[in-house]
């Protein structure tokens, strides 16, 4: 059962990855004037009540730790991230978010596609796609 919830995990992750990929390609050469034209790209500003948009998504409170994991799914190494996940959520360290989970932008990296969250009622902070918020 864990194994096929970290395949579905990493399925979901990869393909986030992928859009992920090919958004930050398309903006980021053109400048300031293409902000109008991205329309579809979330608007992230600090503090904003925002919502997870689907289950499987998860972050890290060390956002080093969220890239290494990041990089394992894009390694396609379903047992280094299936570890490191697991390792991350039993330290606290990482979480797993549920749909339509209310959170709050506390920090951002735009030019990575990372936001960093916090949920509605408590303080820890989680580093995660900025796709994962809408």
């Amino acid at each position: 059962m864990l194994r096929h919830l970290a395949s579905l995990l990493l399925f979901v992750l990869l393909l986030l990855l992928s859009f992920g990929s090919s958004d930050s390609g398309s903006g980021g050469g053109s400048g300031t004037s293409s902000e109008p034209s991205t329309s579809s790209a979330p608007a992230v500003t600090t503090g904003q009540d925002k919502r997870i948009k689907d289950d499987h998504r998860f972050g890290c409170s060390d956002r080093e730790y969220f890239e290494k994991l990041i990089s394992y799914a894009v390694q396609k190494d379903n047992q280094a991230f299936s570890q490191g996940l697991a390792a991350g959520i039993l330290a606290g360290s990482c979480t797993m978010f549920t749909a339509g989970e209310q959170v709050y932008i506390t920090d951002t990296a735009i030019f990575s596609g990372l936001v960093e969250v916090r949920r509605k009622g408590e303080t820890q902070e989680y580093w995660t796609n900025l796709e994962a918020v809408e």
